[in-house]
């Protein structure tokens, strides 16, 4: 009797261990289609899937003349090559591996050389340390989205001052800031850190430390009726 049931277990294990053999071939594997950049479908069933222009990798694109540093390489994503209509432009992937992290004199993602577009687009800063010399003016319906402000830090490094952003140059709407930290020159240098005179409804400022602002940190100007919220800021008062 013994041995009858010791030879019941014994088979009762080698089919569960058939079933879990059977499973591992069985079981879904990643295929390398899978990996990669963001796709759509574009047929009934998604049976035919290619890349997606709404969503563009800025780390992989050069700007004007080849230059890699930050500023150009969104300013490659955000040309005329690409879609003009609204999307998100990933510069998440930018880093000091792979670019250079200072945006050259005169310089801005939107104005690089001779390359001006005012596509509107959502901006996705990477962490690190961005060092700008020129004002970022930002154009129509755009926003600036950092990973978070201990995380993102947009630094001016320029030899006078200035506006760090300035939201618009001419009457414009939903502009936005946020999860950002912006450092200004400190008291040799007198930055303003975001001015708003002409961005209105659905503009906004959110999660962002200024920190080394002399001049104004935050100003709403007469032509920004209708805008904000303008929440979650702090003003950190610091030298170096």
């Amino acid at each position: 009797m013994r041995k009858m049931k010791a030879l019941s277990v014994d088979r009762k294990f080698l089919g569960m261990l058939m079933v879990l053999m059977s499973g591992l071939f069985l079981w879904p594997t990643l295929a390398a289609s899978q990996n990669g950049a963001n796709a759509i479908c574009t047929s009934a069933g998604c049976t035919t899937i290619t890349g997606s222009t709404a969503f563009i990798d800025a780390s992989v694109i050069t700007g004007p003349g080849g230059a890699t540093d930050v500023c150009a390489r969104i300013n490659g994503a955000l040309t005329s090559s690409y879609p003009t209509t609204a999307r998100v432009i990933d510069a998440r992937g930018i880093n000091s591996g792979n670019s250079n992290m200072t945006c050259p004199p005169g310089d801005t993602p939107w104005v690089y050389g001779t390359s001006v577009t005012s596509a509107n687009a959502a901006i996705l800063l990477p962490p690190g340390t961005i060092n700008i010399q020129t004002t970022w003016i930002l154009p129509n319906q755009t926003r600036l989205i950092g990973v978070g402000r201990q995380m993102t830090r947009i630094v001016w490094t320029g030899t006078t001052g200035g506006d760090m952003i300035d939201m618009c140059s001419s009457a414009c709407f939903g502009v936005g800031v946020s999860d950002l930290t912006l450092a200004g020159g400190g008291p040799t240098v007198i930055n303003n850190g975001i001015v708003n005179n002409n961005a209105q409804e659905e503009t906004y400022v959110d999660r962002v430390n200024f920190t080394l602002i002399d001049g104004i940190a935050l100003e709403i100007g007469s032509g920004a009726g209708n805008s904000g919220p303008y929440s979650n800021i702090v003003m950190v008062i610091k030298r170096a």
